[in-house]
């Protein structure tokens, strides 16, 4: 008897690791096994020593019954936790895909939106030098202090263009985020951007601003960068008024004018007049990180881009 309750001890680890590894039906031939192979030896050892071998018998199909019902539950659960395995290993995958597609999107974005900048920067400053020249070329002979006068005029746009294409450069790096923070660097922007567009600058910048992920901080940053030069480009204003603020569970960052304004419902097309391209690049950088743009103008009453995105939000 004493035997017969410790081989239940001894064969319960290879239960398990059997039970762990492999199927119901292979817990149930390994238990047939055990028992058989135990039944057949008691039966033997008692015929040559000539005991009753009635209560190991008990002990073994007691042993074959607490088996089978262990084995059952431990391959049941296996079962679910491989079936949780396959689903998270789905997941992950769909996940990586899902990675690759928003990557993709986003540089696919970033070409577009770098395209938009270089046709406000250097197209429509190649384009005016080009009509300069064609026109110097043709008054050279005829009217040579005309021509000279367009000459300069010309070396002026293309000093113009040059500058205009650097600072895109500097923006697309943006590294006065990564130097300065947010909150200094948008400030620093601000004052820069007053001074070269002869602009009077309302500034109320929070001190710090925080919960924001680095890539959204980069998309404020931009979006008023953007929203800026916009203001110097087409706006004619007198007054620059620039604001990122906390509102509850969101920063809010305002940039408005007082300059001539705009038709906003004809800006909102797909390609707005007069090569103002710079609103659709701010609403799809604003959409990349789930963000609320709002552009608001008329003409002759300035104009307003209010973004809202909320504490740690990401796309």
């Amino acid at each position: 008897m004493t035997d017969a309750w410790q081989l239940i001890l001894v064969l319960f680890a290879p239960l398990i690791l059997v039970a762990w590894q492999y199927s119901f039906p292979t817990v149930l031939l390994f238990v047939l096994a055990t028992t058989g192979l135990d039944f057949s030896l008691t039966l033997i050892l008692a015929v040559a020593a000539r005991y009753r071998a009635a209560s190991p018998i008990t002990v073994m199909f007691l042993r074959a019954l607490v088996y089978g019902l262990v084995g059952y539950v431990v391959v049941h659960l296996m079962q679910a936790q491989r079936a949780q395995w396959a689903a998270l290993a789905g997941a992950n995958v769909q996940l990586a895909r899902y990675a690759t597609t928003l990557e993709q999107l986003t540089l696919s974005r970033e070409r577009n939106r770098m395209a938009r900048e270089l046709h406000d920067t250097l197209a429509q400053s190649l384009s005016a030098v080009a009509v300069q020249l064609e026109a110097t070329r043709s008054l050279w002979d005829e009217d040579p202090v005309g021509a000279r006068g367009m000459l300069d005029r010309s070396l002026a746009m293309t000093r113009h263009g040059l500058s205009e294409a650097h600072r895109a450069i500097r923006a697309l790096r943006a590294i006065p985020l990564e130097d300065l923070g947010l909150a200094l660097a948008l400030r620093q922007a601000a004052a820069l951007v007053a001074e070269r567009g002869g602009l009077r600058l309302e500034l109320a910048v929070a001190d710090s601003v925080d919960g924001l992920p680095p890539e959204v901080a980069q998309v404020v940053y931009r979006i008023a960068m953007e929203a800026m030069e916009n203001v110097v480009r087409h706006a004619a204003a007198d007054v620059l008024n620039v604001s990122l603020v906390e509102a509850g569970e969101h920063w809010v960052l305002t940039v408005t004018d007082d300059g001539r304004g705009f038709d906003a419902a004809d800006a909102a097309s797909d390609r707005a007049p007069n090569g103002r391209y710079g609103l659709q690049g701010m609403r799809e950088r604003a959409s990349m990180v789930g963000a609320d743009l709002e552009v608001e103008s008329r003409p002759g009453a300035g104009t307003s881009v209010r973004l809202q995105i909320g504490r740690g939000q990401v796309g």
